[in-house]
């Protein structure tokens, strides 16, 4: 609620950027947190646009090159930095090995290569068994929905809240279906 007492709020995400789907959910919610009178902190790989009043940006630096490092960096290092800060509650928009809500806009990457071996054939499959990135998004992805690394899971539509349970076990009770809001000047039915 927008008149509970302020709480201090950590974000884990990729970028802080309005370009994106997730980037733009992450930045809006960020904003709307600061106005109503919540400290703010978002743990990131990069900021592409200075943050919003309010809204400190904490840069996580890669522990080496290519995207497998970046995605340990905000996985691991992402979390540790923000329990280390003493937060209220930590959001992740990421896959990350802690956290306490879990917000999943996109489903699960088990069923990203499931789908993805299907229509790529054999090769494909072998590729991205072997691929350090898909595998080490594999072995978070399995943590982050284990008991004890989360408090709750927001997921954005029914079609991911029952792949998140169907995949990893999560209990119904664990899942709320938030919808992403959409600005109402640019979409609106006229």
């Amino acid at each position: 609620s927008m008149h509970a007492p302020p709480m201090n709020t950590a974000f884990l995400a990729k970028r802080y950027d309005t370009v994106g789907g997730v980037e733009r959910n992450l930045f809006e919610l960020t904003r709307r947190f600061a106005r109503a009178g919540h400290a703010v902190t978002v743990y990131c790989l990069e900021a592409r646009r200075p943050p919003e009043p309010g809204v400190r940006i904490v840069p996580l630096r890669p522990g080496g090159p290519g995207r497998a490092a970046a995605l340990w960096t905000y996985a691991w290092l992402g979390p540790r930095r923000a329990y280390a800060g003493g937060h209220d509650v930590v959001i992740s928009f990421v896959r990350a090995l802690r956290q306490d809500i879990v917000r999943n806009g996109s489903g699960t990457h088990r069923l990203f290569l499931d789908k993805m071996a299907e229509t790529g054939g054999p090769l494909r499959r072998l590729r991205h068994q072997l691929d350090l990135y898909h595998r080490s998004l594999l072995a978070i992805e399995r943590r982050q929905y284990m008991p004890g690394h989360y408090r709750r899971i927001v997921a954005n539509a029914p079609i991911v809240k029952q792949d998140v349970m169907d995949t990893y076990g999560v209990p119904d009770r664990d899942i709320r279906v938030l919808f992403t809001g959409a600005n109402p000047d640019p979409f609106n039915p006229a």
